[in-house]
């Protein structure tokens, strides 16, 4: 017995020696967070927050509280024991209130019935907001008078932002650190970020983040806001139109919103808009109007099409407008010339280089010093312009109205009566001044046509109009009708008995055919003179006069003129022209016969020779027709046309 009491007690001492210093051990054991002090906390989808912290080897499990902020006492908002170094924080804890959290690492001793347990002395303790930090409402909005970009969002007072950008869905890049609810970009040279090329996107989104010691607050990421180069745009087009020369037009126009141009022409008044071109955005805003018909009214319309429409109308831009209006104009005008001219080098007419050709009509390019600048796709020269016919619907256009009549059915009547082979025919010389499209050639001197211009602009203003019934008119053609006529003096105008003669009819025994027909050189042949009636433009009527026009006859005399032939005349003396006695209708240029004295030209004209437009060069036949589709030789070289006529590369 005595000895099983022994061996009990040294059983019991050696147990107690075992649990003290197990004990010792256990309380002497170091226990601590460690160095590191900081707590991350992760929002969960459902409301709850996931808490981590950094975990130290050897430690058994952790012990978390958390509580308000400055409540030292009391019972703790909520508590756990962790086995690992997280801890899922419920949802209802509040999101708003300052919070305290503090983790202390625990360590648990049982032995012999005793339990034991420790907690460290230096606990991770952190004060922050549980909620995390974020953005919301993330949107930008663009200000295209100053390029700006304002990204705007919904936030706390403690949090902080990094803002994020990227192009085209390219990688991200960091643009900066923010706080507030907003902030603006400045777009463009020298500005935060270039200016977007059309077709770039430009997407935003704000990582939030907390300045809390102790505290990694991952923020929520807001959803992209993003903006492209149109909405940076304005909706002012600022419509200009600038002279390029007296017949063409450059538009310009600034950038704005929408997908494309629509540029459109209407023509005088009364028109209608027509499309001329479509500019897709992102291309040069610029549109050359091409030379346009000398005195013309031409109004412009810029739209910007597509893109973002505005809620009250069709169109991304309202359309602006632009107004041109043309005068003579010598761009692309058919010349001929009255005698043989040379060609020169400079327009100072110094360096001869060739001599021009009468039997073809020359394109006009441009005038400088008194010479005309012709060509043809081999190149171009400088003829002296006074001795050059223009074409008057090439050079004036619309100012007048022609009908050469003696190219389709010549009106020369004495007084009513026809004349054999000569009323209702073609005029020897005339045989190809009108054209396939129903357009005559009507050439004039040019010194003259600069007279016939101030006449017809004067007329205009007060609503009149000159009707051309004749220009230039050949030798051959004055020689033809002056001896058809010289036939006929001695007929009778009809088969009665008593019927006067076309003498007696014409000069009422008071004039003679030389009073109505030039025997030698007219100033027609000159390309001095025109022929013309006058026009009411508000009923596009004719005015009567004392006889009609191209009347043989003593009736045409100026000495009989009506009011009408009194107003003609007195206009066209104002603008330099000075009258024929026995014709109301012709008007000649005698400054010009006596200052230059051009000679006179015996052949017609037509319309052959190369001719040229904004598309480039044709060559017109002498019968008004194009080549098209075919290899010609023209003055020793062989040019290609297309099917359009137009001179092939």
């Amino acid at each position: 017995m005595f000895a099983a009491a022994v061996i009990l007690l040294a059983a019991a001492l050696a147990l107690g020696g075992v649990f003290f210093t197990q004990r010792r051990r256990f309380m002497e054991a170091p226990l601590t967070m460690g160095a590191e002090r900081q707590i991350g906390l992760e929002r969960q989808a459902d409301g709850s927050v996931r808490m981590d912290w950094p975990g130290e080897r050897g430690e058994d499990r952790y012990y978390l509280e958390v509580r308000r902020a400055g409540q030292a006492e009391g019972e703790a908002l909520f508590s756990a024991l962790c086995d690992e170094s997280e801890c899922l924080l419920p949802a209802s804890l509040p999101q708003e209130e300052t919070l305290e959290m503090r983790v202390f690492a625990r360590s648990v001793w049982e032995m012999l019935g005793r339990r034991e347990v420790r907690l460290c002395d230096d606990p991770i303790s952190v004060t922050c907001l549980l909620a995390s930090p974020a953005a919301e409402e993330l949107s930008v909005a663009c200000d295209a008078a100053s390029s700006t970009a304002t990204l705007s969002w919904k936030g706390r007072a403690e949090d902080r932002y990094r803002l994020y950008f990227r192009r085209n869905g390219e990688e991200p890049r960091l643009l900066g650190e923010l706080s507030g609810e907003s902030t603006v970009l400045r777009i463009g040279e020298g500005g935060d970020l270039p200016m977007p090329l059309r077709g770039d996107t430009y997407a935003f989104w704000l990582e939030a983040y907390r300045e809390e010691p102790g505290v990694r607050n991952p923020g929520v990421s807001t959803e992209e806001a993003a903006f492209t180069r149109e909405d940076l745009l304005g909706v002012t087009l600022n419509l200009s139109c600038t002279a390029e020369d007296d017949s063409s037009w450059l538009l310009r126009w600034d950038e704005t919103k929408g997908e494309r141009y629509l540029v459109q022409r209407m023509d005088g008044a009364e028109g209608t808009w027509q499309t001329v071109a479509e500019v897709p955005a992102g291309e040069e805003r610029v549109f050359f109007t091409g030379h346009l018909p000398p005195f013309g009214e031409f109004r412009f319309r810029v739209s910007a099409e597509g893109g973002q429409v505005q809620p009250d109308g069709p169109c991304a831009v309202m359309p602006e407008e632009a107004s041109a209006s043309t005068a003579a104009t010598l761009a692309n005008a058919a010349a001929w010339s009255v005698t043989e001219l040379g060609l020169y080098a400079d327009a100072q007419r110094q360096e001869k280089i060739g001599v021009l050709p009468m039997d073809r009509a020359v394109c006009v390019l441009g005038e400088e010093n008194g010479s005309l600048l012709v060509g043809t796709p081999a190149g171009s020269a400088y003829v002296d312009a006074n001795y050059c016919m223009i074409d008057l619907p090439d050079y004036v256009g619309d100012l007048c109205e022609y009908r050469i009549t003696n190219s389709v059915a010549s009106i020369y009547m004495v007084h009513g009566v026809p004349m054999e082979n000569m009323t209702g025919e073609i005029i020897t010389g005339y045989e190809a001044v009108a054209l396939p499209d129903g357009g005559y050639l009507a050439p004039l001197l040019y010194p003259t046509a600069q007279k016939l211009i101030a006449a017809a602009l004067a007329l205009e203003a007060d609503g009149y109009r000159l009707r051309i019934y004749d220009s230039f008119r050949p030798h051959i053609a004055t020689r033809a009708v002056y001896d058809q006529a010289m036939k006929l003096m001695e007929e009778p105008v009809s088969d009665e008995e008593d019927a006067l003669t076309y003498r007696q009819l014409m000069t009422g025994d008071s004039y003679s055919l030389w009073d109505f027909l030039a025997a030698g050189i007219s100033k027609h042949n000159r390309g001095i003179a025109v022929d013309v009636a006058l026009v009411d433009i508000a009923t596009g009527e004719e005015l009567r006069m004392q006889s009609d026009i191209h009347d043989l006859s003593w009736h045409a005399a100026t000495a009989y003129n009506d009011a009408n032939a009194a107003m003609l005349a007195g206009y066209m003396r104002a603008a330099g022209f000075g009258t024929l006695f026995s014709e109301w209708w012709h008007f000649q240029d005698m400054e010009t016969l006596n200052s230059l004295e051009p000679p006179y030209r015996s052949q017609g004209v037509t319309p052959e020779g190369w001719r040229r437009d904004d598309r480039g060069w044709r060559y017109r036949c002498a019968d008004g027709s194009f080549l098209t589709g075919e290899a010609r030789e023209i003055d020793g070289s062989v040019w290609s046309f297309g099917e359009d006529g137009y001179l092939l590369p």
